[in-house]
């Protein structure tokens, strides 16, 4: 069985510059919202549709589903319901940071 982190670890949120990117525990390690980490790289006014857009043009390019990398964990939103979000572990986090053209992104990269 996986060992459980203290409840008031579970559901932290972290902060990149001044957004806030939501995380939750899952598989003994943290999983963060891909659209929080998509909106604080590329400050689009609508990161979940840049996500959409970026994993289609990722498929086209290179064939890479960049879905397969995320699992669907239930996380607070703004409006303070729970609803499924696409979340990558660090290394997968990585991996998507690479397909963001962004100036912010590029110390990731690096």
């Amino acid at each position: 069985m996986s060992e459980k982190l203290p409840s008031e670890s579970q559901g932290k949120i972290v902060v990149f510059g001044a957004r806030q990117i939501r995380r939750a525990w899952h598989d003994d390690q943290w999983y963060f919202s891909v659209v929080d980490i998509v909106g604080a790289l590329t400050d689009s006014p609508n990161p979940r549709n840049y996500w959409n857009m970026m994993k289609a043009r990722e498929r086209k390019g290179s064939g890479v589903q960049l879905s397969t990398f995320c699992v669907q964990l239930k996380l607070t939103s703004v409006d303070g319901k729970t609803y499924k979000t696409d979340c990558v572990n660090t290394e997968s986090a990585f991996r998507i940071i690479q397909s963001i053209p962004s100036p912010k992104a590029e110390p990731f990269k690096r």
